[in-house]
């Protein structure tokens, strides 16, 4: 499928007024629960591909 825009596409840049940081348990997600099934299908493919971008030579 393909989608063809007749009109621009403006995205609103405005200053964060509030935050609320996340519970306790979504801290550190990646490094307290490698091994769910998010960390493997989304994370692991991401820092995969990031590695040798970072990498010293």
């Amino acid at each position: 499928a393909q989608w063809k825009s007749t009109g621009r596409i403006v995205t609103e840049i405005v200053p964060l007024t509030k935050f609320y940081k996340a519970e306790d348990y979504h801290q550190d997600y990646f490094r307290n629960h490698p091994n769910a099934p998010y960390c493997a299908v989304v994370i692991v493919p991401k820092l995969e591909k990031l590695k040798p971008k970072l990498a010293k030579p």
